[in-house]
């Protein structure tokens, strides 16, 4: 199942409603909202005031990225403001299990993201209870030294042996 999701970051943050409206006339089925605390990674973006004035102005599925240290203080946040997808990092602070489980008790699904140099196994503890899994192409840090086709072409190499190990995984679980 392949759905788009356009991150809103993209977008002219003076008219997030206008270009949201373009990318679901588009095609897209999810609008994706990148949060950005500033300490889990280096940039500062949305918070949940954002996600409640984009619930107001869109029907389509809010996929709400919390790229955040501490998952746990803003949780309540972006379940209230209307999130229809929440993703918490494995790596951040607190219980990813716990976290995941507050999102699903509030009717919210729930997604858990690693980073590329976080091993697919940490996972599948997790898998019974997610609705998604995100792999990121790159560690969330800024980056100057690469040419941007060289920096692609190897983080998507790393993106595809995680999706590999992942499956494998999955496969001999059934399996078994």
């Amino acid at each position: 199942m392949i759905k788009l999701s356009p991150s809103i970051l993209s977008a002219d943050f003076a008219n997030l409603q206008r270009d949201i409206a373009i990318a679901v006339d588009a095609g897209a089925e999810y609008v994706h909202v990148d949060c950005m605390d500033g300490h889990f990674v280096p940039n500062l973006t949305i918070g949940a005031p954002v996600v409640k004035a984009l619930r107001k102005a869109t029907d389509a599925t809010l996929d709400v990225h919390l790229m955040i240290s501490n998952p746990d203080q803003y949780l309540d946040d972006f379940i209230k403001a209307g999130s229809d997808i929440i993703t918490v990092h494995y790596e951040a602070n607190g219980d990813t299990l716990a976290q995941v489980r507050k999102i699903k008790e509030a009717g919210v699904r729930a997604c858990v993201s690693i980073k590329p140099g976080t091993p697919a196994d940490v996972l599948l503890p997790l898998l019974p209870e997610l609705d998604m899994v995100l792999i990121m192409t790159v560690e969330p840090v800024v980056i100057f030294f690469y040419k941007p086709c060289d920096f692609f072409l190897q983080a998507f190499h790393i993106f595809l042996h995680q999706c590999k190990c992942l499956r494998v995984k999955l496969l001999f679980l059934c399996i078994v």
